[in-house]
């Protein structure tokens, strides 16, 4: 990573680390109202730790340039 003025430099996440965060946010808030037949279940049981891991995925996608 490039250090610019004693601070980290971020970037944009690619399109698709982008998509991909947002497909697991919003199925983590989907399953609040609807039932989604997705993994059996495995949405609605795990969807606080699914929006977890879109956002953490979307910070990633921040800081890395890479991903």
């Amino acid at each position: 990573m490039r250090k610019s003025n004693g601070g980290f430099s971020l970037n944009a996440p690619r399109m698709l680390t982008f998509a991909a965060s947002l497909a697991l946010v919003l199925a983590a808030g989907l399953s609040l109202r609807y039932h989604l037949p997705v993994g059996q279940g495995f949405v609605a049981a795990h969807r606080f730790w699914l929006a977890v891991g879109g956002y953490a995925l979307l910070a990633l996608g921040v800081v890395l340039p890479f991903l």
